[in-house]
């Protein structure tokens, strides 16, 4: 898959077809280093909208600190929320199989037409 590597944020979002965001994990930190990076420059705020593709798409795995301005969570192009719920529903079908129930759950589907 060919990808580039940019330090302007702001120059690509336009050519994008997706905007994977993540936070710092500073939680990793040995001696607060996350701390000296300032990362404000890849910041996805509102005015950047205007600028990104109509089919594109905004990811982040959440939670998020100030990565992604709240304004944008209700453009139709972050699906961070969908992201994260189909995570959700994937984590289930996998414990469900993993304990061997994923049978009952279908049967139980089918009795109640759900």
């Amino acid at each position: 898959m060919p990808y580039e590597i940019s330090h302007d944020f702001a120059k690509v979002i336009p050519d994008v077809d997706a905007i994977y965001m993540t936070r710092i994990q500073d939680e990793w930190d040995v001696d607060n280093e996350s701390s000296r990076i300032n990362t404000a420059a890849y910041y996805f705020t509102k005015e950047h909208l205007n600028i990104l593709g109509k089919k594109a798409v905004i990811m982040h795995p959440l939670p998020r600190r100030l990565e992604i301005d709240p304004a944008v969570d209700g453009d139709p192009r972050a699906v961070y929320w969908r992201q994260v719920r189909n995570g959700m529903w994937i984590r289930a079908a996998l414990i469900l199989s993993i304990f061997g129930c994923d049978g009952a759950v279908r049967d139980y589907c089918k009795e109640h037409q759900l």
